[in-house]
């Protein structure tokens, strides 16, 4: 696994296997253990947390159960600033 000073987690967020809506988080497939950035759905009524949830996992090739790692509030403030 590479490790975080590696990574562009900008590059991985505008990766179409991201999502398209959501928070961005960084997150483990619990199939393969890949981690990477996803955006994971911000139904809860607080966005600091975020629990598991369902996405696609390209290298498991189907949709398998994602633990949030981390949640990149940096990321999305960057998108809003963007918006404007």
């Amino acid at each position: 696994m590479s490790s975080d000073v590696d990574r562009d987690l900008e590059a991985e967020l505008e990766r179409p296997e991201a999502g398209e809506h959501g928070v961005p988080v960084d997150a483990v497939c619990t199939g393969c253990r890949r981690v990477t950035v996803k955006r994971a759905p911000a139904d809860e009524p607080n966005p600091e947390f975020v629990a598991s949830f369902r996405h696609v996992c390209r290298k498991c090739r189907k949709v398998t159960w994602w633990n949030v790692v981390a949640i990149f509030r940096g990321l999305v403030d960057d998108e809003e600033e963007g918006d404007e």
